[in-house]
């Protein structure tokens, strides 16, 4: 009798997770400090999805797509989506520096008004990168990570800590490094358009990273990322579905 009773409890526990779509997931969250300002950002991820949620900015939401290599941008009060993606991302990047290069070689009137814009800096030099790993190991909320230095001209940069055994699930974890893949490629490819909203931007290597990030500082603008919480837990697939009756645009020239 009592077997019977747990039987069909568990049936109906999975038939209640059948209609809510619940699947099993990670949660990662970062605390980001800069200056006198604290946010934190909340990853969700399930299968080839994650959504990702800023404090600072309760208004919108990003949902990145592992198949696609897509990032969409909600902004809820606008009832919006913005889509970016790898070619689009490159196609921007590619006009930002042929602009200053114009303004570089054209002078003048021409030269002034992009200097007002702050796109006279040197676009066109390639600073000398240089990486180096520390011995040692550190720990950020549980996880073992190693520390990377990142030097630009000699000067560090950017040190961030990269757990390379971060205990998830396969088909997380290979959407959580995708994700991590494609931020590098945006704050790579990306820097010459975040750098005229003087948004702080971490100088990271070309070469993709050996880990997840689970500690970051920004030396220039004394911004850190650390990993506060990490945990497996159930979550609603609607959550990385695209809202009905938003428009739609795609972030290109």
């Amino acid at each position: 009798m009592r077997s019977r009773f747990l039987l069909a409890g568990f049936a109906a526990l999975l038939f209640s997770s059948f209609l809510q779509n619940v699947f099993a997931g990670e949660r990662l969250q970062y605390n980001v400090s800069q200056a006198n300002t604290q946010e934190r950002i909340t990853i969700y991820v399930q299968g080839s999805q994650a959504r990702i949620l800023s404090s600072a900015n309760q208004a919108a939401a990003l949902i990145y797509n592992a198949d696609s290599r897509q990032i969409h941008i909600l902004d809820h009060p606008d009832k919006s989506i913005t889509t970016l993606d790898q070619a689009s991302l490159e196609q921007l990047a590619s006009m930002a520096r042929s602009m200053g290069e114009i303004a570089q070689s054209q002078g003048g009137v021409l030269g002034d008004i992009f200097k007002t814009f702050g796109l006279e800096n040197d676009m066109g030099e390639s600073a000398q990168i240089e990486i180096k790993t520390l011995s040692g190991e550190k720990k950020y909320s549980g996880q073992v990570c190693r520390i990377q230095q990142v030097f630009s001209d000699g000067q560090l940069s950017t040190q961030i800590c990269l757990a390379k055994n971060l205990r998830m699930q396969p088909a997380e974890k290979k959407t959580l490094d995708s994700l991590v893949n494609f931020a590098q490629l945006l704050l790579r490819q990306g820097e010459v358009i975040l750098a005229q909203f003087n948004l702080p931007i971490p100088l990271l290597s070309d070469e993709p990273l050996s880990g997840t990030p689970v500690f970051i500082e920004d030396i220039s603008s004394n911004t850190t990322a650390t990993l506060t919480g990490f945990k497996q837990m159930e979550l609603l697939a609607r959550q990385f579905i695209l809202p009905e009756g938003y428009s739609r645009r795609v972030l290109s020239l």
